[in-house]
């Protein structure tokens, strides 16, 4: 107990000024502050434990993420591939632009049919595909009505792949006259080598597919040049 230094009243030691004459308690003290203080600082580990705890688990999780495995994951993979993978092979033509090969160039002679009459077409018909058939080329260059400007087109195509056809022929009577000698029992004969006769085989190649495109436009009744050859006109 304490007691008043200005009225000598009694007063608790807690309190701060006199209840009877407000003078100040020399006695008072303040309460200490350092055990509130302290439960903070203690509270503090407390909080920062979990958010430790919740680090190591975000760094054990982090390697389990950046390395997903199993059968699901799999097939995305692959669907993105499928996905993306095409699209991406796709887009590349479209940018440069396909360019046609050697043998595209070769067929894209030009094609006339629109300059002919229809009917010219299906009446000689027959007459068109005469004129890729060798020698038989001379039936509609001499049969052929004259008025058919059909006709008079293919029979221009037909003689160019007759001459070709006889220079391939001569070609390979020419290589027909190598020989060499061979034996058989002991018997020695003459012959052609087997070189020689895959040449001439070879060089008949063309014509024979040059004819194949020739009646193909006859019968489909278009006026299209063939390939290489038909571009000349030996006969009008």
């Amino acid at each position: 107990m304490a007691f008043c230094s200005n009225c000598g009243k009694q007063m608790d030691d807690n309190v701060k000024f006199c209840p009877a004459c407000g003078t100040q308690n020399l006695a008072y003290q303040a309460p200490q502050s350092a055990p509130q203080e302290s439960q903070p600082q203690q509270a503090a580990p407390q909080q920062a434990a979990p958010q430790q705890e919740q680090t190591q688990g975000t760094q054990q999780a982090g390697p389990q993420y950046s390395q997903p495995q199993g059968p699901a994951y799999q097939q995305q993979n692959q669907y993105q591939y499928y996905q993306g993978g095409p699209q991406q092979q796709y887009q590349g033509p479209q940018g440069q632009g396909a360019k046609p090969n050697f043998f595209q160039k070769l067929m894209n002679t030009p094609d006339t049919t629109s300059q002919y009459d229809p009917r010219d077409i299906a009446d000689n018909k027959i007459m068109a595909v005469l004129a890729y058939l060798g020698i038989l080329v001379l039936i509609p260059m001499f049969a052929a009505p004259k008025n058919s400007r059909y006709a008079r087109f293919h029979v221009r195509q037909g003689f160019n792949l007759f001459l070709c056809d006889i220079a391939v022929s001569v070609i390979s009577i020419l290589l027909s006259f190598i020989k060499v000698t061979r034996y058989i029992w002991g018997i020695p004969y003459r012959t052609t080598p087997g070189i020689v006769v895959f040449i001439s085989w070879l060089i008949s190649i063309p014509v024979l597919i040059l004819t194949i495109i020739g009646i193909i436009n006859a019968v489909q009744g278009k006026a299209k040049e063939l390939p290489v050859i038909g571009k000349y006109q030996i006969i009008k």
